[in-house]
């Protein structure tokens, strides 16, 4: 079948500006700027529900999503509208522009802030059958998203279990013979060589100032079983992990509990339940740092150990099963999604056969 150029068949509206001065944290309508996510609400609305929209500009420029509900379209963000439903399904439309997201996101340039021209998003060449087959491969690629939606539910609502119970077996409502001490009393602290650049390897993590390891090396600095604390950067200072093997510590700073009092992993179970609490305590500066100090006055209560033991038990097992990406729900979500990757693409490309073998997919 021959491919079509998508200029020929859609239209694309740019944003319109709105300060943020004007937007609220919640409200009536998200606004849809150049993120993956909205930069707030505002009491109006400029685009219907069931659209598709692009990030124009930003980090994230490239990105293809569709809105379900009304929202604003603020000057970042490009709204992708098929000019003649009968010809083009605006959800097949929407899968198509999926499957070239990876695309789009290597066509943004600039020198400061990345954008994307909207030629690039105009040539794409695209396969387009009749509207029913369309309907049909709509259909298909609907189920695969709603499964995979209803497992994220799913582990989100374990995330929410792991914290609340968390919250209950660390307050100690029913509890009496627990003692209170500030965190500096009963731990050391020690900052991480952030003027050392260890060689790239394979075996340990380097812990910076980011949630995840920067990369790996084949040096460490930490043994396992250390608690890190990320030392800066905006959206990740304040953020307390636990390490199960050595690491190299660089823009963090490492905690370590005196086991004759506090167990380690029970800290690092304390600590994330005051994970919140921790971010505030970040300075409000061009760079949001976080020091020792900033923590070290943090009271912790602290039953005997076997109790701290029992504790470990339970939490572990939850934060197993809501976080481990080699089983549970997280495996199965990352199958499904290659799994509605790798069909999108096909049906996309109208692969002889196909339509058989995703029958046999949904039913397994």
């Amino acid at each position: 079948m021959e491919e079509k150029r998508l200029g020929n068949y859609i239209k694309i509206i740019k944003g319109k500006q709105l300060n943020k001065d004007k937007t609220y944290e919640t409200g009536k309508y998200p606004v849809i700027n150049g993120g993956v996510s909205p930069t707030g609400y505002f009491n109006e609305c400029n685009h219907e529900a069931n659209t598709i929209t692009i990030s124009q500009g930003g980090a994230s420029a490239g990105y293809v999503d569709f809105q379900k509900t009304k929202f604003w379209a603020s000057a970042h963000c490009y709204v992708i509208k098929t000019k003649n439903e009968e010809i083009l399904h605006n959800k097949y439309l929407y899968y198509f522009l999926k499957s070239n997201e990876s695309n789009l996101k290597k066509q943004s340039h600039g020198a400061g802030i990345p954008s994307l021209a909207q030629e690039h998003i105009l040539n794409l060449e695209m396969i387009l059958p009749d509207i029913k087959r369309q309907e049909e491969i709509v259909k298909t690629l609907d189920l695969f998203t709603n499964f995979s939606q209803e497992l994220e539910a799913e582990l989100e609502a374990r995330k929410k279990q792991y914290n609340f119970y968390r919250n209950k077996l660390l307050n100690f409502e029913y509890l009496t013979n627990f003692k209170t001490y500030n965190l500096e009393d009963i731990v050391e602290f020690e900052k991480g060589k952030a003027n050392i650049v260890p060689d790239k390897g394979t075996r340990f993590p380097v812990i910076t100032s980011a949630k995840k390891p920067q990369y790996y090396t084949d040096v460490y600095n930490r043994e396992k079983n250390h608690i890190t604390i990320a030392s800066s950067g905006e959206g990740s200072s304040g953020y307390v992990a636990f390490w199960d093997t050595p690491i190299f510590a660089r823009n963090c700073f490492t905690i370590k509990a005196n086991e004759n009092i506090v167990l380690q992993k029970y800290l690092f179970h304390f600590l994330k339940n005051k994970q919140n609490y921790i971010y505030s305590l970040t300075s409000n500066g061009v760079i949001h740092n976080i020091y020792p100090s900033s923590v070290s006055k943090i009271q912790i209560l602290v039953p005997d150990l076997l109790i701290q033991q029992k504790i470990i038990d339970v939490l572990d097992n939850f934060e197993k099963i809501c976080q481990d990406l080699n089983i549970g729900l997280p495996a199965e979500i990352e199958l499904r999604d290659k799994q509605y990757s790798y069909y999108r693409d096909k049906l996309l490309s109208l692969t002889s056969d196909i339509f058989e073998e995703t029958a046999r997919s949904r039913d397994s």
